[in-house]
């Protein structure tokens, strides 16, 4: 998506972005709780806990620029890598441990994946992260429905929500939007 529609709009590398963290966050707990590989598990458990945090920016970021019609980033917009920069500064003795550990860590878990919940493999609690992806993702939403909920406000105002593009993009959005806020409420 994000190669056949780059030259279309620039927008589609974030959201491509959000739907790859998405999709690999979803494969890790399928992984976990359905399929139960433990070499699977090992390869994909905390190793990309990381990624796990860019999803409620590249969302955000991709709402931001289809409504603004802007892909540029700017310093401040930094800030939203930082629980990503926290988890991976978190996990990197983790990243470091050898793979037996992991796997030995990834039998335990197939064998209860409550095991989760209580132990620590960075500086912090596990539960810290398993609480923050989703909470975080939910605030993300929550800010892209309030943006766009904003701009369909000054578009009724300036009579440019008749524009049948607006209408459609308007209707992408919040459909997408709600789908997201509900998957994500479904996960917590």
């Amino acid at each position: 998506m994000a190669y056949r529609n780059w030259n279309v709009n620039k927008n589609t590398i974030f959201l491509s972005g959000f739907i790859f963290v998405f999709a690999l966050y979803s494969l890790i707990h399928y992984v976990l709780l359905i399929n139960k590989d433990v070499f699977l598990l090992a390869v994909f458990y905390n190793n990309n806990a990381p990624i796990g945090f860019l999803a409620g920016p590249l969302l955000y970021f991709y709402v931001r620029g289809t409504l603004f019609d802007n892909r540029k980033l700017t310093k401040k917009d930094l800030l939203h890598l930082i629980p990503a920069l926290i988890n991976t500064i978190s996990i990197t003795p983790y990243v470091l441990t050898p793979f037996s550990y992991k796997l030995a860590l990834a039998e335990r878990l197939v064998k209860d994946a409550m095991v989760a919940r209580t132990f620590t493999v960075g500086m912090y609690p596990n539960i810290v992260n398993m609480i923050a992806r989703p909470t975080l993702l939910c605030i993300y939403t929550i800010s892209s429905l309030a943006m766009l909920y904003h701009f369909y406000q000054k578009a009724k105002k300036n009579n440019s929500i008749d524009e049948k593009q607006t209408r459609r993009m308007l209707i992408w959005l919040s459909c997408f939007l709600s789908i997201i806020l509900f998957a994500v409420v479904s996960y917590a």
